[in-house]
C-alpha cells in the first residue's frame, strides 16, 4: 500500500510538473510568435512606398497573422510536446509497471477516469476561453488591418516612427 500511494504521489506531482512546462511551453511559442509578427510588420514598415504599391494589404496582414500564428503552433509547440510530453510519460510508465503492473493499470484507470472527469467540468470553461481567444484574434487583425489600409500614406509622410513606440501592440502575450 505504501508503494501504491508513493507511486500515485509522484503520478500527481509529476502531472503538475507537466502542466507547468504546458505552460512555460505556451508563453515560449506564443512570445516567439509574438516578437515573429513584430519582426514582419517592422520588415513592412521599412519597406519602400513603391513596395506597396504592388503589395495586396490584406495579403500582407493575413502573412502577418497567420504565418506568426502558425509557426507557432504548428511547429514550434508540436515539437515541444511531444519531446516533452514522451519523456515524462515514457519514465512514468517504466516506474510504475517496474513496481506493480497491477497497481499501475488501477493508478492509470484513476487518472484517466480524473481527466475526463475534470474536462467534462470545465468544457464550458474552455469553450469560454476559446471564444476570448477567438476576439483577441479579431482585435489583432483589426489593429494591422488598420495599420496596413494606411501603410501608403504612412510611408508618404513617413509616419513610420509611431509604430515603434512601445505603446504600439499589435497584440498581447499573457
Amino acid at each position: 500500500i505504501a508503494t501504491g500511494i508513493a507511486a500515485l504521489g509522484y503520478m500527481i506531482l509529476s502531472n503538475s510538473f507537466v502542466a507547468f512546462v504546458g505552460w512555460i511551453q505556451t508563453r515560449f511559442t506564443m512570445g516567439i510568435a509574438h516578437r515573429l509578427a513584430v519582426r514582419m510588420i517592422r520588415s513592412y514598415i521599412s519597406e519602400p512606398y513603391e513596395f506597396f504599391l504592388t503589395q495586396n494589404s490584406i495579403d500582407l496582414q493575413k502573412r502577418v497573422v497567420h504565418e506568426a500564428s502558425v509557426f507557432a503552433q504548428q511547429v514550434l509547440m508540436s515539437s515541444l510536446e511531444v519531446v516533452s510530453k514522451g519523456l515524462v510519460s515514457i519514465v512514468i510508465f517504466l516506474m510504475l509497471f517496474l513496481v506493480d503492473p497491477g497497481l499501475a493499470a488501477i493508478v492509470f484507470g484513476v487518472l484517466g477516469g480524473a481527466y475526463t472527469l475534470i474536462y467534462v467540468m470545465k468544457r464550458n470553461f474552455l469553450q469560454s476561453l476559446g471564444e476570448e481567444r477567438l476576439r483577441e484574434n479579431r482585435m489583432r487583425f483589426k489593429s494591422l488591418s488598420d495599420l496596413m489600409s494606411g501603410i501608403k500614406e504612412i510611408q508618404l509622410y513617413d509616419a513610420r516612427l509611431y509604430f515603434y513606440q512601445p505603446g504600439f501592440i499589435i497584440y498581447n502575450v499573457t
